[in-house]
């Protein structure tokens, strides 16, 4: 009876000493790669931002390019007013963003509502002062 309590002990220890030599499993000690977001997430109106805005189509995103580079091209504009954000959609365009005075808002105002595809204009732009 002891020599068979000796063998089991020994058992025990030999399969602890495989065991601990032994690979971790696989993945163990890796760092788990993020998941890409599978639906891109809503941008909020910083006026409301209960407000959802969709992401632009590609329309929008076409329409919004061709007035800041309208923009961009008029020297008679001043530095802000060639950096004016422009966001369209479905031909409604938003414009943001400091210009140098009232007359040069009315103008951006003016040649965006000019632009083709163009067909609401909401004007937020502010004087620096």
């Amino acid at each position: 009876m002891r020599l068979r309590s000796v063998v089991i002990g020994m058992t025990l220890v030999a399969a602890s000493a495989s065991f601990a030599q032994t690979a971790p499993p696989s993945g163990a000690g890796t760092v788990p790669t993020p998941r890409e977001p599978t639906m891109s997430m809503p941008m909020h109106d910083p006026k409301n931002p209960n407000r959802a805005i969709p992401s632009p189509s590609a329309d929008d995103q076409q329409l919004a390019g061709k007035v800041q580079q309208i923009l961009q091209r008029d020297n008679s504009l001043s530095p802000a007013g060639h950096q004016v954000k422009v966001i369209a959609s479905d031909g409604a365009v938003v414009l943001r963003g400091p210009v140098a005075n009232d007359a040069e808002k009315a103008k951006i105002d003016s040649i965006v509502r000019g632009v083709p595809g163009v067909k609401e204009v909401t004007n937020e732009l502010d004087i620096k002062r």
